[in-house]
């Protein structure tokens, strides 16, 4: 095929803001090797020169201009795209329609069929896993002199990185490098310029959106449905105008002495207060969204009045001030997620009047809408108690209680904290601890459980939240030692509990 060559130079960079991708020129990384080789679609050419490998699978989904992607075109002159396209062996400027939502490591007319390989594959696992795409001595056409080699790496996480062997004839001088979400939305590092290009370093694009991993909840399975409690604000007469005004609103009426009552709802989808009073309230939904694939979320509320949305403890939306409800979905923003649990706060105040609550989400190639109650999720509360055990000599009758060993007829004191570090009350937990062996022959005394001193554990005081506690006392045959603590041991209650051993 004869081609006419229109070349044309430019001596600046342009841009037209990246939504969602940030850019800078960093140390340069070494190539990573793939295998899987260029694989033309034969409907359109019978050549590599000019060429599409249509729909190769990326390995996970990729988030790219506010959405996902499994697949990609691989264009053998340099770029891929995310749209249907035709090969345009000729670079141009960017924006360039008809190719928009593309990646050009190095836009140019090269021609694989006259040698070099273009080749694809999946590196690393898990977070760390990656694409890779790599254009390797490739000539350019009518000049097969000129060997071009050069690799655009696409994270899970939506970073892109360009690499470039400065040892081939990457110079820029030819080519379009850049970045192009749409046709508004765009990043020409380099047109036709070798000055403005650096193939001795990375060109590295970085997500800029909120990227939340998931977590382990705090309980094995959690249950559907999300937490509400609801406190009273009459005495609040305003309303929060961002999140450190709606913190301080929470820190001073989120507490025991304003409670209105607690449980749990299907969904964040709704108005009115269960517990209390419909006006002058402050709402907190607290518990776990389930996240069933990776990529791109939008979250947004509406509501009346003020609103916010934590996910995994960071801030992600919120709608301020006193408001009617919208009807929709206000204050969109755009995350990346992995697929899994997420921690989920969603606050809501009412000052008066009506009021209402919404949560919203779209999922990866989805549409927005209410986050559905198959999604919501809690932790029902549970006590989880724990044991510390120390012993130490108390007296001897040598030294007295001044440096006491453990000598025959010295007393020894164990002591036990218990600790409930769950989140509901325990009572009647019966936790024992088995005795060591040197207490076989040993005569006991003083056994008895109370709040108190920690002496053997170095600690100097234990508090004491209503609970009471018993010793029933060595077992000679099983060799421990039973507690029982009842009444309500919440957490972070400690209870320290001893018993004394003279040594035969």
């Amino acid at each position: 095929m004869v081609k006419l060559l229109l070349i044309i130079f430019l001596t600046s960079s342009s841009f037209g803001a990246l939504q969602y991708l940030q850019k800078s020129v960093v140390t340069q990384t070494a190539f990573e090797s793939v295998s899987n080789s260029f694989s033309r679609d034969t409907t359109t050419t019978n050549s590599d020169d000019d060429a599409i490998d249509e729909n190769v699978a990326i390995g996970f989904s990729f988030p790219f201009n506010g959405t996902t992607y499994t697949t990609v075109n691989i264009d053998s002159n340099g770029y891929l795209a995310f749209v249907n396209i035709s090969s345009e062996y000729r670079n141009r400027a960017l924006p360039r329609t008809g190719i928009a939502q593309s990646i050009f490591p190095y836009w140019d007319d090269l021609n694989p069929e006259a040698g070099g390989t273009v080749k694809y594959g999946n590196v690393g696992s898990g977070e760390n896993e990656r694409f890779i795409v790599e254009w390797k001595v490739v000539p350019h056409y009518n000049n097969n002199n000129r060997l071009y080699s050069f690799q655009v790496v696409l994270y899970k996480n939506g970073d892109i990185r360009f690499r470039y062997d400065s040892s081939s004839n990457v110079d820029g001088a030819s080519a379009t490098i850049g970045v192009q979400e749409n046709t508004t939305n765009y990043d020409q590092h380099s047109f036709n310029n070798s000055s403005t290009f650096d193939a001795t370093k990375d060109i590295l694009y970085t997500s800029i959106l909120t990227q939340l991993t998931a977590v382990t909840p705090s309980c094995t399975t959690p249950s559907s449905q999300i937490n509400m409690t609801t406190y009273n604000t009459t005495a609040y007469n305003s309303y929060p105008n961002d999140s450190t005004q709606y913190a301080t609103l929470i820190q001073n009426y989120a507490t025991d002495a304003n409670l209105f009552g607690t449980g749990t709802v299907a969904q964040i989808n709704g108005s009115g207060n269960p517990y209390g009073s419909n006006e002058h309230y402050l709402s907190i939904f607290e518990g776990y969204i389930y996240l069933p694939t990776t990529g791109v979320y939008a979250f947004g509320v509406d509501g009346d009045d003020a609103i916010e949305v934590y996910i995994d403890d960071t801030l992600i939306t919120g709608w301020y001030g006193g408001h009617a409800k919208a009807y929709q979905a206000k204050e969109v923003v755009n995350v990346f997620a992995y697929a899994g649990w997420h921690k989920l706060k969603y606050h809501h105040q009412e000052r008066g009047g009506a009021d209402n609550y919404y949560l919203y989400w779209q999922q990866p190639n989805g549409s927005l809408e209410i986050v559905p109650a198959t999604q919501l999720f809690h932790c029902s509360t549970e006590a989880k108690m724990s044991i510390v055990k120390s012993s130490c000599t108390i007296l001897d009758p040598v030294n007295g209680a001044i440096n006491p060993k453990r000598i025959p007829r010295a007393t020894i004191r164990y002591t036990m904290e218990v600790a409930n570090e769950g989140t509901a009350s325990a009572t009647n937990v019966l936790l024992s601890d088995s005795l060591s062996s040197e207490f076989d022959t040993t005569s006991i005394k003083n056994i008895q459980v109370q709040a108190g001193a920690c002496d053997c554990l170095g600690v100097t005081s234990a508090s004491n939240n209503g609970a009471n506690g018993t010793a029933d006392g060595v077992h000679p045959i099983v060799l421990d030692f039973g507690t029982v603590l009842g009444g309500s041991v919440a957490t972070p209650t400690k209870e320290c509990g001893y018993f004394e051993v003279e040594l035969i």
